[in-house]
């Protein structure tokens, strides 16, 4: 089925952001000052992006199958935006 498929792929985007988000953090920690800077910016606009993802999908899940579609769109723009964002932070 297509929903969950949708679905499962949607998750394993979030899921890996957190684990990019993470690592971002994590390069962070260790950064000299001015690229530390950078990467506490781009680790915040992570965390804003990873959380509309989230949102749009538990939308998106409440929706149920007969209106999915129409929270579809939105989802995707919102993960699109989350995988610019970390490709921005990492490269």
């Amino acid at each position: 089925e297509r929903l969950v498929r949708y679905l499962d792929q949607a998750d394993q985007d979030i899921a890996n952001a957190k684990v990019k988000l993470a690592a971002v953090n994590e390069k962070a920690k260790i950064a000299a000052a001015d690229a530390k800077v950078a990467l506490e910016a781009q680790s915040a606009v992570i965390r804003a992006d990873l959380k509309i993802a989230e949102d749009k999908l538990v939308a998106l899940k409440r929706a149920g199958q007969s209106k999915w579609k129409t929270f579809e769109a939105d989802t995707n723009a919102a993960i699109a935006r989350l995988r610019l964002s970390i490709e921005r932070a990492i490269g």
